[in-house]
């Protein structure tokens, strides 16, 4: 399961960057184009690599560990727009950053056992109502 967890964090973590990258793309090209940048082009083939190593991750381990992987792209596409695309750190960003990792921690953090009584409860919810 570790090589798991390590496929799709890496996969999440270059997935981030090529939605970045083809953002940036857009946001230099007005009149033209935009597809035909290197920075779109490269964040196509950052997207196929990313889907590689999700797919890989989903050979070495089951479904609810990467989608707690895979679920960590907000954050990583947060720090990379702060990074590459020089967007602004708000405080709401933070609170909002701050909340969904740990709700994240949260869910991820229980039981197996625990976590399948609280999908079950979600879905009683959801469709009862």
């Amino acid at each position: 399961t570790a090589i798991a967890i390590l496929f799709g964090i890496l996969g999440t973590l270059i997935s981030a960057i090529s939605l970045i990258l083809m953002k940036q793309s857009h946001n230099i090209i007005v009149d033209s184009n935009p597809f035909l940048t290197k920075y779109w082009i490269s964040g196509f083939i950052c997207l196929l690599v990313g889907s590689f190593f999700n797919i890989q991750a989903l050979n070495y381990g089951n479904v609810v560990l990467l989608a707690c992987t895979s679920s960590m792209s907000i954050v990583f596409n947060t720090l990379f727009s702060i990074i590459i695309l020089n967007e602004k750190l708000t405080m709401n960003r933070v609170l909002g950053i701050i909340t969904y990792v740990l709700g994240h921690l949260s869910l991820c953090g229980m039981p197996k056992m625990k976590r399948q009584i609280v999908t079950r409860l979600i879905v009683l919810i959801v469709y009862e109502t």
